[in-house]
């Protein structure tokens, strides 16, 4: 249902309905938030460029990696090939490693922005939005260790089946 983003490659900052015409901190931190990529990009934000550099390569490895454990031919993989396929899974985790600067960085962008621009005033409103902000950051901590442990299960998996090839 929420599909607030910054598309860096078409420079478009996108809101959902639910947060545009919300009148309430939260929406406001949000649309911050998105804004605090904006103004990433504007800067040249190395992470963020990194990490919109390597997204066709996440979505590749996404599609394909699961396939490619699963395969009858795995038993008989090269040591070769199982290292490209753990790569193919380290990828995600890459991808989500790179993106915990870019999604904390925008927060403080957009703290900053609310601030500075009197979008919220007094301790109540500061608390709150660093309440919305704090828990989006929680998530994107979340999605890292995520990757990461699926990282590693995958790469048991793989270190296993070679093994006992």
């Amino acid at each position: 249902m929420l599909s607030d983003h910054y598309d860096p490659r078409s420079k478009t900052l996108r809101l959902s309905q639910e947060v545009y015409f919300a009148p309430s901190v939260a929406a406001a931190g949000i649309a911050a938030h998105e804004t605090g990529h904006a103004l990433q990009d504007a800067v040249d934000y190395f992470p963020l460029e990194a990490r919109t550099y390597i997204v066709p390569v996440v979505q590749l490895a996404s599609q394909t990696a699961p396939v490619a454990v699963y395969r009858r031919s795995d038993v008989a993989a090269s040591d070769a090939r199982l290292g490209r396929r753990h790569s193919l899974f380290g990828v995600s985790s890459v991808f989500a490693l790179i993106t915990l600067p870019v999604e904390f960085n925008a927060s403080v962008r957009a703290q900053e922005l609310l601030i500075r621009h009197g979008i919220i005033r007094g301790d109540e409103q500061i608390v709150g939005v660093q309440k919305v902000l704090g828990a989006a950051a929680w998530t994107y901590v979340a999605a890292a260790v995520s990757a990461i442990g699926s990282w590693l299960f995958y790469v048991f998996v793989l270190l296993s089946q070679a093994r006992y090839r």
